[in-house]
């Protein structure tokens, strides 16, 4: 026989901190279905690990028809503008923490509503018979707008699925810190590249409608490989003036959301 001992420390339960019922406060009422979507369409962007704490959170704020919904690392963003049947209650625009959002997303259905309450400090969200909160974070979230292009001078249109799977092919050989690959844009389709390594180098091309001068576009592979995973519909268009200025990433059709992507420099 083995003589196991195991000694767990623990406190008094008079001394665990109180927890917030939620009671007594106003809440307003979301689709369920809509609001998933918008943190699918916006979480990946965020922060993960930065010493600016707004940007590893999920700005919410009030619009004139519903809720905007933003994330952004500073490298990438994603937006969602959605307009609910319900009345939103007026509210100051808050930061929430990604990881309530993550597991907000897992625990809620496709169907129903989901209750939101929102105070100075947090943010209540009732599931079914579940109450959840958490503590929101501080500081002022970048003025996002700033940075959307308001007209672009070209659009290169292609297929979510070609370019999703030649993603998944090219980055197979694509160095893991920069993940750069090369985006050849011309009337005859997009050629992707990877960066040559000791390993090889990897080439894709698929079709796309463009009309424009030949662009190469230099970028991390993850920041359109992520939205085009939540993407809907069939095509989806890469727009663009410069290739070293912002890119925006946009479904086909007049959806409410776009992602915005900040190419990497070219080598010389």
């Amino acid at each position: 026989e083995q003589d196991i001992d195991f000694k767990l420390r623990t406190i008094k339960a008079d001394e665990f901190p109180a927890l917030e019922d939620g009671k007594n406060l106003e809440y307003f009422s979301v689709d369920q279905r809509a609001f998933t979507t918008m943190i699918d369409q916006t979480h990946f962007a965020a922060a993960e690990d930065d010493t600016r704490q707004y940007l590893c959170g999920v700005f919410l704020e009030r619009n004139k028809d519903g809720l905007t919904m933003v994330a952004t690392d500073g490298r990438r963003l994603g937006i969602v503008e959605r307009s609910f049947e319900d009345a939103i209650a007026d509210f100051s625009s808050i930061i929430i923490p990604t990881k309530f959002l993550t597991e907000l997303r897992r625990l809620s259905a496709d169907e129903g509503s989901l209750q939101l309450s929102i105070t100075d400090k947090l943010l209540f969200a009732i599931v079914g018979n579940r109450v959840f909160y958490t503590t929101l974070i501080k500081g002022d979230y970048p003025a996002y707008r700033r940075v959307i292009p308001e007209t672009q001078k070209y659009q290169a249109t292609m297929r979510i699925k070609d370019m999703l799977e030649a993603l998944k092919r090219v980055s197979l050989l694509v160095e893991n810190k920069a993940r750069r690959i090369y985006l050849d844009i011309s009337e005859q389709g997009t050629l992707l590249t990877s960066d040559e390594q000791e390993s090889g180098e990897a080439k894709e091309v698929i079709a796309c409608q463009y009309e424009g001068p030949e662009s190469r576009i230099s970028l991390n592979y993850t920041y359109l490989l992520a939205p085009l995973k939540v993407m809907d519909g069939e095509y989806f268009s890469l727009n663009f003036t410069e290739p070293t200025r912002a890119l925006t990433v946009v479904p086909e059709g007049n959806r409410d959301y776009l992602h915005l992507i900040m190419p990497m420099q070219l080598n010389p």
